[in-house]
């Protein structure tokens, strides 16, 4: 025969699955606020505990970087409700934050490029073209280099603040 404390953890657990499946039921991530919890469960405290999924889905649209939605991660694994929901925007998130920095440093490579090419009154077309090379020379540094019929027609190293700036 099961020990009464055994027993009461496991009606306790199923009691809370429950009840976290009626709130999923009834809110959607964006109207678990506080203030619509107490008016709907009539407790402050589990209120506050299931309120924190809302917060963290506002938090996620307002995050500007990977390492702000690490912690938002880490936060987000000891949600009762909407975990996954909530794991899966932090994910959503994190690829626009990376495709927006990639787009921005591709924008700023194609600047000193362009700059690079009017400094040597070179015009670029579709035979002459030129890119920034991680690895450029003899000391590997990075590097703008303007090609035309696939030779090398111009290249600089780039200063630290350039590389700063295609980081």
């Amino acid at each position: 025969m099961p020990s009464k404390n055994r027993i009461y953890k496991q009606a306790t657990a199923e009691s809370y699955s429950a009840l976290y499946s009626r709130v999923e039921a009834h809110f959607s991530v964006e109207e678990l606020t506080r203030d619509n919890l107490i008016e709907w469960l009539n407790n402050d405290s589990l209120a506050d505990s299931l309120s924190l999924t809302g917060e963290l889905d506002s938090k996620i649209k307002e995050a500007e970087t990977i390492e702000e939605l690490r912690e938002l991660r880490d936060d987000a694994r000891t949600l009762p409700v909407y975990k996954a929901e909530i794991m899966r925007r932090i994910g959503e998130r994190a690829e626009e934050i990376k495709v927006s920095e990639l787009e921005e440093t591709i924008a700023r490579a194609m600047v000193s490029l362009e700059t690079f090419a009017e400094e040597r009154g070179i015009k670029l077309t579709e035979t002459t073209k030129g890119g920034i090379y991680l690895k450029w020379g003899r000391y590997h540094r990075p590097a703008i280099v303007i090609f035309k019929d696939g030779k090398i027609k111009a290249w600089r190293y780039l200063t630290e603040e350039e590389i700063k700036d295609n980081e």
